[in-house]
């Protein structure tokens, strides 16, 4: 019992910041979500003045156990139907897609003497999905707390930007590149990082853009699984995890992702059902993103942010590049 008293100064610290992210990213729009508003809220919140220790086993629990909840709801935005939408050709392309943009992200961020925590959350948020899967990752990493954290903060700050900076540039390409609206919604789907990202880039182009992007996008985010098993079973192997990492070959978590994306695919779930879960999941992960921000430290984050930033801006290219190849190669 005094141990759950002790997160109440933290959980309510971390609500209230839930609310202003909300809020924010409502006044702000799709271009920056409330995930990004949270992880800003709490390095903000770490570095103007220091927290107070009573409110720091409540953001732990934060950017561990709530950020494992919200990532098992996010299976519920995905079916097993939308991702058979793309065909073998398509999925298939998107597994190269995303399997190269990995793969480079991984040793540009080497060839840059990043931190190996900020390496694989940068590759890992450009690849997949932008916050959600930085958050996802992080939490199965065997690096130290604060280098995931500096991490996951230089990370998210790379896919806000060129996110932010894609949503407004891509729209002005699809006539120029020839590009019919389903071809344009893929290419979208296909590159940009979060979800509300691509939303606000493909809609321009209209309805049929818009559906062929979210399929696109949210085929990529149901890699966000095998990803992290992947990772997993290579830093074991080569003998650089910690006991942590070891134990999270196949965490709790990422099996309760597969088995919701599994279920909801067979189920019909009412509509009122699916959106309580939606808000949920934005709740919980809000509150994962603020409990990692307040581990960052700015003078920390500094050492290491612009080459960060530098190489998610080559990578976020290249993936829009491979993107943009597949696109031709399926639809023409």
């Amino acid at each position: 019992m005094s141990t759950l008293r002790s997160y109440w100064p933290g959980l309510a610290l971390a609500g209230t910041a839930v609310l202003l992210s909300i809020g924010a990213s409502a006044l702000l729009g799709p271009a920056i979500g409330a995930l990004t508003v949270a992880i800003l809220l709490g390095v903000v919140a770490a570095n103007i003045y220091p927290l107070p220790e009573t409110v720091r086993p409540g953001l732990r629990f934060c950017a561990k156990n709530l950020l494992r909840a919200g990532v098992v709801l996010l299976g519920l935005t995905i079916t097993l139907d939308e991702v058979a939408q793309l065909g073998w050709d398509g999925f298939l392309l998107l597994i190269v897609v995303v399997g190269a943009t990995f793969a480079a992200g991984i040793l540009i961020g080497r060839a840059f003497h990043l931190q190996r925590a900020a390496t694989i959350l940068l590759s890992t948020g450009t690849a997949i999905c932008g916050a959600s899967a930085i958050a996802a990752m992080s939490s199965v990493l065997p690096d130290k707390d604060e280098e995931i954290d500096d991490g996951a903060a230089v990370a998210v700050a790379s896919v806000t930007l060129y996110g932010t900076l894609a949503l407004l540039i891509m729209p002005l390409l699809a006539a120029p590149l020839g590009l019919s609206d389903v071809a344009f919604g893929a290419w979208v789907g296909g590159s940009v990082h979060e979800v509300g990202q691509v939303v606000a880039a493909a809609a321009p182009l209209g309805e049929t853009s818009s559906s062929a992007a979210i399929i696109v996008k949210l085929t990529r985010v149901l890699l966000l699984a095998p990803l992290v098993i992947i990772v997993g079973l290579i830093l074991r192997s080569s003998g650089n995890g910690s006991s942590k990492g070891r134990a999270a070959i196949v965490p709790p978590f990422l099996i309760g992702f597969i088995a919701l994306v599994v279920i909801g695919s067979f189920l019909d779930f009412p509509e009122w059902f699916l959106t309580s879960a939606e808000v949920a999941k934005d709740i919980l992960l809000a509150a994962a993103m603020f409990g990692l921000g307040t581990g960052v430290i700015v003078k920390q984050l500094l050492k290491q942010g612009l080459p960060a930033l530098a190489v998610g801006g080559v990578i976020t290219v290249l993936m829009a590049l491979l993107a943009l190849l597949a696109v031709f190669l399926v639809i023409g």
